[in-house]
């Protein structure tokens, strides 16, 4: 069990964005990454091994990868987080992110957790090594990790 976790709420901003009907922003994962990391470089950073989360609000993104056919259950300080960050904006949706899965944009291998009800569609839609569009909500960081969750995919 962690003591309670030190927040600090952001507000990104990438200047004037293309929004799709549904309100997601089209990013390149390892653009937003490095660019979210650049603009704010004390973004959760450990101190003195003490595990911190940043918490940002609710950020529409899409964005494609390649679905490596790995999944997980979501565990551990970045768990706490998410049903943190869950139990503040989105209440009803506690029991919904219970695994993550592993995606991937050119080099960057990234853990993201996924609605449940997604995951048998996302299996039997897109095969591992294929690609796919991730609809995602930029929550924040769990130490020095950006939390997406998955909450839509298309396949490409």
């Amino acid at each position: 069990m962690h003591a309670a976790l030190p927040l600090l709420l952001l507000s990104l901003s990438a200047g004037p964005a293309t929004l799709d009907p549904q309100g997601y922003q089209f990013v390149e994962l390892p653009a937003f990454v490095a660019k979210t990391l650049k603009d704010h470089p004390d973004l959760a950073k450990r101190e003195g091994g003490q595990d911190t989360a940043t918490f940002h609000g609710m950020e529409r993104i899409r964005f494609p990868a390649t679905w490596t056919g790995q999944k997980r259950p979501l565990a551990g300080f970045k768990a706490e987080v998410v049903q943190k960050w869950l139990a503040q904006n989105a209440p009803s949706m506690k029991a919904a992110f219970r695994q993550e899965i592993q995606v991937k944009d050119g080099d960057r291998e990234v853990w993201v957790p996924i609605q449940e009800t997604l995951l048998p569609f996302l299996a039997k839609e897109v095969k591992a090594g294929k690609q796919v569009g991730i609809y995602a909500v930029f929550m924040g960081s769990a130490n020095e990790e950006l939390i997406l969750l998955v909450n839509e995919f298309k396949p490409l």
